[in-house]
């Protein structure tokens, strides 16, 4: 390893265990911590490689749910996370699927809105609003 990967990889650890402290300050019957999520977008880089064992990952971490992103064209990331056993209540939404959509079947908003009631999902998130 490289030094300053080393160095790199040292600051993120030490950032991420102290941005996790407030956790470990709750007490272990906090509703909070019974319904932990993460959005999955902040690990769009390692569900890029491979969606099914970052999703995983996240199960195996303690979370109890999560919130996507990419809807509605993102049926492998909704199959991973069924899978795992996560809870999944909002997605964040590519308005272009109703603007510009790259898939034809998704033209029509009304479409978008069946699929999110299909899977699941109470929200629809447009991230850059």
């Amino acid at each position: 390893m490289q030094r300053r990967n080393f160095l790199h990889n040292s600051l993120l650890t030490a950032a991420a265990i102290s941005a996790a402290r407030p956790l470990f300050a709750q007490s272990a019957k906090s509703p909070y911590l019974s319904d932990l999520g993460i959005q999955l977008y902040t690990l769009r880089n390692e569900i890029a490689k491979d969606v099914n064992t970052t999703i995983k990952t996240v199960a195996a971490a303690g979370y109890k749910q999560v919130e996507m992103y990419g809807f509605p064209n993102c049926d492998a990331m909704v199959k991973a996370v069924r899978d795992s056993g996560l809870a999944l209540n909002s997605s964040h939404f590519e308005w272009d699927s109703v603007v510009n959509p790259k898939d034809d079947s998704y033209s029509d908003f009304s479409k978008i809105l069946d699929k999110a009631k299909e899977i699941g999902l109470k929200h629809l998130v447009i991230p850059y609003l």
